[in-house]
């Protein structure tokens, strides 16, 4: 469909396609806020309008769609690098872009704690724990070989 000819009624379309709310998008478009409520919906049910807000939000959807499927692509040629350079943090880390990318994982959301009738917590320190074994390069080689840990099967 082709941009609508009455530029009011194409910004009005387009606002509304960016996630504006009716009355939004029709006060935006260079109407009265008074008659946004009555206004908006009027222009809303005219078909070509209609339309031409469900074009835009398709190729907005495609776009974001033709971009995300980029990015997948050059994750995985990172992740494949990585793996001819034998280098498993950045299989990993390129594995781990790919998912949340797709939404498989989420970062945690920061979450605040509050004691008795919402007042804050008093200040508490944590110990640290023990900080883990290191290996250095030819140990963990050896343990990789011993346990099979990582094969070519990524």
């Amino acid at each position: 469909m082709p941009v609508l000819l009455n530029p009011k009624h194409e910004l009005f379309a387009q606002s509304l396609a960016t996630g504006k709310t009716q009355e939004q998008a029709y006060v935006v478009a260079g109407y009265s806020a008074k008659t946004a409520r009555q206004g908006s919906t009027n222009l809303f049910t005219k078909p070509n309008i209609s339309k031409r807000v469900q074009e835009l939000q398709s190729r907005a959807a495609i776009k974001a769609e033709i971009e995300i499927e980029d990015i997948l692509l050059e994750l995985e040629h990172a992740r494949l690098i990585a793996k001819d350079r034998q280098n498993p943090s950045a299989m990993i880390s390129a594995t781990m872009g790919k998912a949340k990318l797709l939404g498989l994982i989420t970062d945690k959301s920061k979450t605040e704690l509050s004691g008795k009738n919402n007042e804050p917590l008093p200040n508490l320190l944590f110990m640290a724990a023990p900080r883990p074994n290191t290996y250095t390069y030819d140990e963990w080689k050896q343990i990789e070989a011993d346990h099979k840990i990582l094969d070519d099967s990524y």
